[in-house]
Formats: C-alpha cells, sequence, structure tokens
C-alpha cells in the first residue's frame, strides 16, 4: 500500500514497489523501494522489514555509471532494512558501486540489515565490501574487497633537532575507507622505533640529529578489517636552519632580530623554543650549546638541572651542570636559573663593560654558584 500522511510525505507500507524520483520524505514501513536513476527524493526512513531493491550492478568501467541506486537529498535512515542487488552484464572488479547517494551532510543512521561497516557481500563471485561513509565521506558504496590497495604518506622528511611528537606527513589508503595503520616488524622495519602513529598521522619519536643518521626506514600496516596492506617507507632527516652541530658542540642560530630563546635541561632530552619554534636534542650526544645572537635585542632565559654554575665572561654567559653547559653570546638580557626547591635565578644584562648579573640584592661579575 502506497499512502500519504502529510504534504510531501510517502509512505510505503506491505509489499508495495516504489520508484523514488522527487517524491518528498519517503518512509518505509515493510514495503519496498525499487532503485532507479531518476530526481532524488529528500529524505529516506527504512523500518526493520523494509527492502530496498534493484541496485542493478552493470557498469562497464568504473566510470560509467551504467547502473542504478536511491538518490536522496536529505537524511538517509537505514533502519536494518535489507538490501537487494541485482547484476546485469559483466561488473568490473576494480569498481565502486554507490547503493545510496547521499546528497546530504549528514552520515547514514543505522545499517542494512546483517551488513555492518566492512561486511562482505558476493555478487557474481567477486567479493564487494560495503562502506557506509564511501565516496564524499557519507554515500553507501560497495568497493572491491580484495582489491589492491595502495598506502601512501604525503611527506616523507622531517627536520632535525624537533621535539618529539613532531608531525611527519599523513598517511592514506585506496580504495576503500576506514583503515587503521600500525607500525609493524619486517623487511624495512629497522627505524620504526624512532616514530609513532596516531590515527593517520606519522610523527617522530626521538630529536633527530643528520649528524647521527641521514635517514630510517619504516614499515607501516593499513587495514580496515577487510583488506590489508604493508609498505616501506624511508624518512629522511633534513638540515635545520636554524641549528648546526660540531662534534659535541651544538650552535643555536638567532636572527638579525629580537630574539626570544628558553632552554630547559633535562638528563634526557634538553628542549628549546627560539622564536615559537620547538626544537631540542638528546642530551647524550651534546656537553656544549651555544645561542649566538645576530646583532638584535636578544633575550635568552636558561634552566638548568640543579647545583649549576653561571659563568660570566666580558661578552658570554653560561650555565654550566652536570654532563652539559649552555652558553650565550650577543644577548642583551640572559636569566640563569637553577631547577630545585629554593634555587633563585641570576638575571644578567650585557653593557659597554659586558655582561653584569643580579641575584636578589647581589650583583656579580665574577662566577657565582647558583643557590
Amino acid at each position: 500500500m502506497v499512502s500519504t500522511t502529510g504534504a510531501g510525505i510517502v509512505r510505503l507500507e506491505g509489499i508495495s514497489d516504489y520508484l523514488p524520483g522527487n517524491r518528498g520524505v519517503l518512509i518505509i514501513s515493510g514495503g519496498r523501494v525499487t532503485a532507479g536513476g531518476g530526481d532524488a527524493t529528500k529524505n529516506l526512513g527504512c523500518s526493520q522489514g523494509s527492502e530496498i531493491r534493484g541496485v542493478s550492478l552493470n557498469a562497464s568501467s568504473v566510470t560509467s555509471s551504467l547502473y542504478e541506486f536511491v538518490h536522496v537529498d536529505g537524511t538517509v535512515d537505514l533502519g536494518g532494512a535489507t538490501l537487494t542487488l541485482n547484476r546485469f552484464g559483466a561488473i568490473p572488479s576494480d569498481a565502486t558501486f554507490t547503493v545510496v547517494n547521499n546528497n546530504g551532510t549528514t552520515d547514514p543512521n543505522g545499517t542494512f540489515n546483517g551488513l555492518a561497516e566492512g561486511a562482505v557481500v558476493n555478487v557474481a563471485g567477486i567479493d564487494f565490501a560495503i562502506s557506509y561513509v564511501g565516496s564524499d565521506g557519507n554515500n553507501v558504496t560497495l568497493g572491491n574487497a580484495n582489491a589492491p590497495l595502495t598506502l601512501s604518506l604525503n611527506n616523507q622528511s622531517v627536520q632535525a633537532f624537533l621535539p618529539t611528537g613532531t608531525t611527519v606527513g599523513t598517511l592514506s589508503t585506496t580504495p576503500g575507507t576506514n583503515f587503521t595503520y600500525s607500525l609493524v616488524a619486517g623487511t624495512g622495519s629497522t627505524g620504526n622505533s624512532a616514530f609513532t602513529i596516531a590515527g593517520n598521522q606519522l610523527k617522530t619519536n626521538d630529536a633527530f640529529d643528520t649528524a647521527t643518521q641521514g635517514s630510517y626506514s619504516i614499515r607501516v600496516q593499513s587495514t580496515n578489517g577487510v583488506n590489508s596492506t604493508t609498505q616501506v617507507f624511508t624518512i629522511t632527516i633534513a638540515a635545520n636552519p636554524s641549528v648546526s652541530r660540531s662534534g659535541t658542540t651544538l650552535t643555536v642560530n638567532g636572527t638579525s632580530g629580537a630574539d626570544i630563546l628558553s632552554f630547559i635541561a633535562n638528563a634526557t632530552r634538553h628542549s628549546m623554543n627560539l622564536n615559537n619554534k620547538l626544537l631540542a636534542v638528546n642530551s647524550t650526544s651534546i656537553a656544549q650549546i651555544n645561542f649566538v645572537g645576530n646583532g638584535g635585542l636578544d633575550t635568552v632565559d636558561v634552566t638548568g638541572l640543579g647545583n649549576d654554575t653561571a659563568v660570566l665572561q666580558p661578552t658570554t654567559v653560561s650555565l654550566q651542570g652536570a654532563g652539559y653547559s649552555f652558553g650565550v653570546n650577543g644577548a642583551a638580557s640572559v636569566v640563569l636559573r637553577s631547577s630545585g626547591t629554593g634555587a633563585r635565578a641570576n638575571f644578567c644584562r650585557l653593557d659597554g663593560r659586558g655582561y653584569f648579573c643580579r641575584q636578589a640584592k647581589r650583583q656579580l661579575r665574577h662566577r657565582s654558584q647558583l643557590q
């Protein structure tokens, strides 16, 4: 039975067939809709026991669109309806077919009966996986469950001396949807431990140094529960224009403007922030770090590990601690502080006679043990 329940609303009950096309809201309760290539229905609402049939897969190629499907311009509520597929002629194994073309902006609500995301439907001997977030993100589609996958990484280079957690690039897989990514053992996985994956983002797990290693090989697996593939990528470590290294000495170069640099010592990895750009270096590979200003009124803030020593010289000031020394050359203002309870900071400025520092009410022009 086909009945109307209000302006622009068509309700199907029983076993009536219905071909959508500019019919407004379509509600199916035990009835069935035959797919067609006509104009879109406004909203589609199904309930358990209803059926969408006549979705004909007979395209001669992926782009020919010689098949029938349901058009919807509004919302899609599948409600556990049964999906019945027809086949006419040959079906290309590399095709992705649209079952419900959802022109609206919201995702489909519910699934077809017994067909969760990624479930396999066999048509003419070909396994197709169903997706409710296909094409532009909210269509219901069928794609070959056994199609070869292509796993890509949109960027394969990262600068040295950046903090852990820096994003290297974005992973993607085609064809298909709902892929998850992981680093896996196997050929080409020697550099896996230097990286992590969060969602589809490849991130660093180390503060790289070109003097130590110039590239890393990682092995990534992509799977959506139906198909999976692995791919080996080579991540190149690029030079950082702000930082250079010679032996165990690291030099941080300022600009010609008024630079702002902070340094925090750490037993594992020293961290820095130069003009709002985060930097890092593994503490075991570096003994001396120098900041060199290039003419601006630079400001430097240095925090040690504790029991540090401030060393004052005519044009440099440094903070020395266990296993490291941070020196400043030419900065107009420097704060040296030692971490720990009761620690006091030395506030240093550069004048015509060199650096002078004050700690509480004392002014210093000599070697000073920070408390």
